[in-house]
């Protein structure tokens, strides 16, 4: 199974090398779109539904500012580039990094590609023109993915961080859920930054 896995990724990668030399005709029509919203929502169930339409493409959190040292490609449609050399060209060129890595050329099927932003993303100097880049973006699409219940959603968090499992796993992989203490200053804090946020973000 390993060895097909490493197979089809090889061939996903000859592939894309083609459509972006444009050895084979290509597509970069199609619409673009993000996820918008927070973590603990639901979004990576989202991500995985839609990736299972063939006409659809969808990465994780290709700007998380926690994890410099990966990005939220999924193994079918990483591009032919190296990992090392992405990696650098996103640090680097945060926006030609999304107009070549992640909305590029792709299969003439293909009818949406996009990604999922975070409110808290890309607020640092090197990383904060991609917010301007997407309100300049004509025809982006937003999907806005929200829980009514902001404490659930916070509680939630804490304790993906604590137990260090951010996605649905088997059943039993799970670890017992920990007793967690919520700090009613810091709620209040976090509460009013992701209604800011997405109040400046949504004008």
């Amino acid at each position: 199974m390993l060895l097909l896995e490493k197979g089809d990724r090889f061939l996903n990668k000859i592939g894309d090398y083609f459509y972006q030399k444009r050895v084979l005709p290509g597509n970069r029509h199609y619409t673009k779109f993000i996820i918008l919203g927070t973590g603990r929502t639901g979004s990576n169930m989202l991500v995985s539904a839609l990736n299972t339409h063939p006409n659809g493409i969808v990465y994780g959190e290709i700007f998380n500012n926690t994890r410099y040292n990966r990005i939220g490609f999924n193994n079918k449609n990483r591009p032919y580039i190296s990992f090392r050399k992405a990696l650098k060209i996103r640090v680097n060129n945060p926006i030609s990094f999304l107009e070549d890595y992640i909305f590029r050329i792709f299969p003439a099927k293909t009818a949406a590609v996009g990604f999922k932003l975070f409110y808290w993303h890309c607020h640092e100097d090197n990383w904060r023109c991609i917010w301007d880049y997407m309100n300049s973006m004509q025809g982006l699409k937003i999907i806005h993915i929200k829980r009514r219940n902001m404490l659930k959603t916070f509680l939630s968090l804490k304790i993906a961080q604590r137990t260090k499992q951010w996605s649905q796993i088997k059943e039993k992989n799970k670890k017992t859920k920990p007793s967690i203490t919520l700090d009613f200053n810091e709620c209040v804090k976090i509460f009013e930054d992701w209604k800011e946020k997405e109040r400046r973000i949504l004008r």
